[in-house]
């Protein structure tokens, strides 16, 4: 699983990676992905940042981590990227508190991603349609498949 962190300085959020990478070496966590460039290079402007971003985004990370501002007022920066993420209903969950409590907060948020995967539907996607606008023969063969073996069990 690969999780990014954002928000705050470079050097916090390497801080945090570091940390978190110890602690769960089996995850890949990275501390300066293109989201965080991008908000930081667009902090000043209110142009809308590309949708490709959101999906890059999505396939890169399974969860990103928010930290808290390092000031009692976040940058634009930082609250445009906070937007972003609610917008295109990206994973992510805030880590506030101490250092220990944010790395806390982040191993729970990363648990709780690892056991929403897991809960997953087994045909891998959580997409959830009407079957009369799908055209996924995937799923249809599972659904006429599961069907007849019912019709058979009866």
């Amino acid at each position: 699983m690969r999780v990014a962190i954002l928000g705050a300085s470079a050097s916090t959020r390497q801080t945090q990676a570091a940390a978190l990478q110890q602690l769960l070496p089996e995850i890949h966590i990275n501390a300066n992905c293109a989201l965080m460039r991008q908000a930081e290079a667009h902090a000043a402007d209110s142009a809308p940042w590309p949708a490709h971003s959101a999906t890059k985004h999505r396939q890169d990370f399974a969860l990103s981590l928010l930290l808290p501002p390092e000031s009692a007022h976040p940058s634009n920066a930082e609250l445009r990227l906070r937007e972003w993420l609610l917008q295109h209903a990206l994973p992510f969950a805030c880590v506030f508190g101490s250092a220990a409590q944010q790395s806390a907060n982040a191993r729970a948020a990363i648990a709780h991603q690892i056991a929403a995967r897991s809960a997953a539907p087994e045909h891998g996607s959580d997409w959830h349609w009407n079957c009369e606008n799908c055209s996924d023969a995937a799923c249809e063969r599972r659904l006429f498949s599961t069907l007849l073996q019912r019709a058979a069990d009866h």
